[in-house]
């Protein structure tokens, strides 16, 4: 099969889990013999092309024209994705929620939709009302999908509280693991808390911040170590100064930021 990813996210360019996912899936379906290419939008004035480990990797420049960055991703992106049809038929176009949006219905593409948690799913976790203009276009995005797939049971139960699946099939499958990876051997810590993953509100953190204020209180020498990139507001300001603003010193006394690692 010819499959398509539209996605901006990839280990080579930026840590995080769903590029973490396309780059395991998208190896071993080129191992396997499929044909896969991850187009995305990307932050250069260059077109950018690679590959890694048989799976083509293909970003578009970004937007320097006078169209909104809306239009000018959708343009681009249909007429790549049309381009690359002409030259091998593509079987399936793959997206996260909202994806789906900027693509043409007319393209003849198989639309499927993998549900990792979208704007309407982590609306709850957040504590937060939906964004008028995400929560349309993740709503016309659904209306184009030929299917889903989702990662859980709870992805797809908790995100049907908020959008229509439009009777198309749903099927439910996790995240593959390289199982080639031979785990390093490490000594065990007993008095160390490793959490891995962005720094931000839907992930937890803030509460296990304050969850481990109440362990350490009981277990003095325990440590808690969080590895992830920092999460940004609209505004740009950081997540993890806004932790450090609400909590003092002594609050996050054996609390450590690391930041993102490679793999």
């Amino acid at each position: 099969m010819n499959i398509v990813f539209l996605s901006n996210e990839y280990p080579v360019w930026a840590p995080g889990g769903v590029g973490t996912f396309l780059q395991t899936f998208g190896r071993t379906l080129a191992s396997n013999g499929h044909s896969v290419t991850i187009l995305g939008v990307g932050i250069e004035s260059v077109e950018i092309n690679m590959e890694d480990q048989g799976v083509q990797l293909i970003r578009i420049p970004k937007n320097n024209s006078f169209f909104p960055n809306f239009i000018y991703n959708a343009r681009q992106l249909n007429k790549r994705l049309k381009e690359m049809h002409e030259l091998k038929p593509i079987d399936i176009i793959e997206t996260a929620e909202l994806g789906l949006a900027i693509v043409s219905r007319l393209h003849p593409a198989k639309k499927v939709i993998r549900l990792h948690g979208g704007h309407h799913f982590f609306s709850e976790a957040e504590n937060r009302g939906i964004n008028w203009r995400k929560g349309l276009l993740e709503k016309y995005s659904f209306r184009k999908a030929d299917g889903f797939i989702a990662v859980s049971n709870y992805v797809k139960e908790h995100t049907a509280k908020y959008l229509n699946y439009h009777s198309k099939p749903v099927e439910i499958i996790n995240y593959p693991i390289n199982t080639n990876l031979t785990p390093p051997e490490v000594a065990i810590d007993e008095n160390t808390i490793l959490f891995a993953g962005t720094i931000c509100e839907k992930k937890g953190v803030r509460q296990l911040i304050e969850a481990f204020k109440l362990v350490k209180e009981a277990y003095p020498n325990m440590r808690l170590n969080l590895f992830g990139r920092d999460w940004y507001y609209p505004d740009g300001s950081s997540y993890i100064d806004m932790l450090k603003s609400t909590y003092d010193r002594e609050y996050l006394e054996g609390v450590t930021f690391h930041g993102a690692i490679s793999r």
